[in-house]
């Protein structure tokens, strides 16, 4: 299921883009690719409304589809990324595989130990660690993306690091979340966020009609 829904992404992806050659037949007159002329429900209004409704909120749903890309293949989008610019690895990653069946430090200590105040804790029992995310200042949204790794057997700090991490490479992935849901923009990338969804099936819905009445 992952698989498909990163081809979809793919495909969603070089869909804007033959969009956007289909748009522009004249670019002397690309004004008129983002107006609606016609009457209502005519063949030609209809055409302007699915051509000109995907561009009003093109830079919106293009972000929707990069993003979607990185969300669903993890690793295979960091490596291709790291063609072009460094990525750092998760930090639990490098840490030695130390199974832990029973843990002798719970997970309110480990918070504890943490800092007191946690967003969730991420149990990587193959690490014998606890990942406490904490939030942190430079959050990108309502999430803490502060990573704190505790030890389960004797409570130690073995690390921290925050989502963005050092580079271009990081700051890209940990923005991607924010951006597809639109909460690191607050209250207005929320909404733009709902009106590209609801544009993207208004395209659907437009372009099966104008299919249909073509036909």
């Amino acid at each position: 299921m992952v698989w498909i829904l990163g081809l979809m992404a793919l495909f969603w992806i070089i869909d804007h883009i033959i969009a956007t050659a289909l748009s522009f037949p004249a670019l002397a007159k690309w004004r008129a690719s983002f107006a609606v002329a016609g009457r209502g429900f005519s063949l030609k209004w209809l055409f302007d409304l699915h051509r000109a409704g995907g561009l009003w909120l093109f830079a919106i749903t293009l972000i929707l589809a990069v993003s979607s890309l990185p969300l669903t293949w993890h690793e295979e989008a960091r490596a291709a990324a790291r063609l072009l610019v460094p990525v750092s690895e998760r930090l639990h990653d490098a840490f030695p595989p130390q199974p832990v069946a029973a843990p002798t430090i719970g997970v309110e200590q480990a918070v504890a130990l943490a800092g007191g105040v946690a967003d969730s804790v991420v149990l990587l029992h193959r690490y014998g660690v606890y990942g406490v995310r904490r939030f942190d200042e430079r959050d990108m949204d309502g999430y803490g993306r502060l990573w704190v790794y505790v030890s389960m057997t004797d409570g130690s700090l073995l690390g921290s690091r925050h989502d963005r991490g050092e580079g271009m490479g990081d700051l890209f992935f940990a923005w991607q979340y924010p951006l597809h849901s639109g909460k690191g923009l607050g209250l207005p990338g929320r909404i733009l966020v709902l009106l590209a969804g609801l544009a993207t099936a208004g395209l659907c819905i437009t372009g099966l009609w104008l299919w249909w009445r073509r036909r």
